[in-house]
């Protein structure tokens, strides 16, 4: 038999033997189009060709993209005022954890974005940390490489529990997730000028000592407003449980991290329809000159001081 024929025969013959040469050959071709970080690092020459989001932004809109591209304006703000229930933040009512919240810290950057930070204590032991992030009006893109952190980390299989709603209409992102965060040591905190500040405060203006472990839950979404731009919302709550006597590594901290899993979807979705409740009343795209110049603390309402007495000891 020639071995023409014998190749012909294999070909016809052997369908699995068939199907394994086709899939090499497209597997290799895909991967020389798609190389993994590590293949790039041994092959130079191969380079990825699969766009981003991001990219498409900074393409379609030339405003920069990034931390740099916005100077904020930090300012402290009267720990000793209490908040209750829910605050207007930009616009928006957001409903505030349980609890009496004390505010920290304000910040804002040219009309366009709002951060707020606020904490919570009992008998002179810290129980929750509040960050809230808002847009003041619609921005042509993300501009801030947190969002993108956020979004990966709600598809993110290596965390315990996350949640994402279904996208419709406008609404394209809507998720939160939930991680065990150490606030004096993890490196990406530092990296934040804002949860930097806000938490410098707390331990050396307001002596308080910050928990070495707390269980986080963040939530997202963000929405096109047709011809305006994006809006978006994120919140950061980290919390402990409410006996300072658990132990991270007790059974009572493990059914802490339940409890808080089971809440997630009806945290995220309480977040999720006060923001969709305000966001008629948005400002339109204005400049930087004419734009409304409101900061976070104008909103808060006053309550009596309720830090504990060795907090407002060390104020004196």
């Amino acid at each position: 038999m020639k071995l023409s024929d014998y190749s012909h025969n294999l070909w016809k013959r052997a369908p699995l033997w068939r199907w394994s040469l086709i899939g090499s050959v497209s597997f290799l071709l895909m991967t020389t189009i798609f190389p993994s970080e590590g293949l790039q690092k041994l092959l130079p020459f191969l380079k990825g060709h699969y766009p981003t989001e991001e990219k498409t932004d900074q393409t379609n809109n030339p405003s920069p993209a990034g931390p740099q591209a916005f100077s904020f304006h930090i300012s402290p703000l009267n720990s000793d005022k209490t908040v209750f229930g829910k605050i207007t933040i930009a616009g928006r009512d957001f409903p505030l954890p349980q609890g009496a919240w004390h505010p920290i810290l304000a910040a804002s950057s040219q009309n366009d974005l709002s951060l707020t930070s606020f904490l919570r204590e009992k008998d002179g032991k810290v129980t929750g940390f509040l960050t809230i992030l808002s847009t003041l009006r619609p921005i042509p893109s993300f501009m801030i490489p947190h969002i993108e952190e956020v979004k990966e980390k709600c598809h993110d299989d290596r965390i315990a529990a996350h949640w994402n709603a279904p996208s419709y209409h406008d609404t394209k992102i809507n998720c939160a997730f939930l991680e065990p965060v150490s606030p004096m040591n993890d490196r990406s905190i530092m990296n934040d000028p804002f949860l930097d500040a806000s938490l410098s405060r707390i331990v050396n203006d307001l002596a308080f000592e910050l928990p070495s472990i707390m269980i986080s839950r963040e939530w997202l979404k963000l929405k096109k407003i047709p011809g305006r731009g994006r809006v978006f919302e994120n919140v950061e709550f980290w919390e402990v449980p409410a006996s300072n006597q658990i132990s991270p590594q007790s059974m009572g901290w493990n059914q802490f991290f339940t409890k808080l899993s089971q809440e997630l979807p009806a945290w995220a979705k309480r977040l999720s329809d006060a923001f969709d409740a305000d966001l008629t009343d948005l400002p339109e795209n204005t400049t930087e000159g004419n734009a409304p110049n409101k900061t976070p603390a104008e909103k808060l309402p006053p309550q009596p001081p309720a830090l504990s007495t060795k907090q407002q000891a060390v104020q004196a």
